[in-house]
């Protein structure tokens, strides 16, 4: 039950960034490209999609989903690593075009944080 609930409430996390970065492609594309995204454009399509196809495995499988969004949010937090130690300051477009203070280790915290949600929805489903 427990992992369930971690893997719905990681689902409706992943949805919400998705929906946002869908909302604002032409901003989310910036702030790709702010971020030295390659392919930014392409990127800005890309991510979002994978973000819901996260939240629909989370929901179908908790346990497998849990996998996928752990292994999705490492692959994200490499990406703010980067950009807070590139010093600049560069927008998150972590949920789309809504957030406009510079990326920082808060980001890298709530990531942790929903991490942890994956590994209780891999562990106790």
């Amino acid at each position: 039950m427990l992992g369930t609930v971690a893997a719905v409430a990681l689902a409706a996390v992943f949805v919400w960034a998705a929906v946002a970065k869908l909302r604002a492609p032409v901003a989310t594309a910036q702030a790709f490209r702010a971020m030295r995204i390659r392919h930014s454009g392409l990127a800005a399509r890309a991510v979002p999609v994978s973000e819901l196809a996260v939240a629909a495995a989370l929901v179908a499988s908790p346990r497998g989903g849990g996998i996928v969004a752990l292994v999705a949010l490492a692959a994200m937090s490499t990406v703010l690593v980067v950009v807070i130690r590139g010093g600049r300051p560069v927008p998150c477009a972590c949920f789309g075009a809504t957030r406009i203070r510079p990326t920082g280790t808060g980001d890298l915290v709530r990531n942790v944080a929903l991490m942890a949600l994956a590994v209780v929805a891999i562990v106790v489903s």
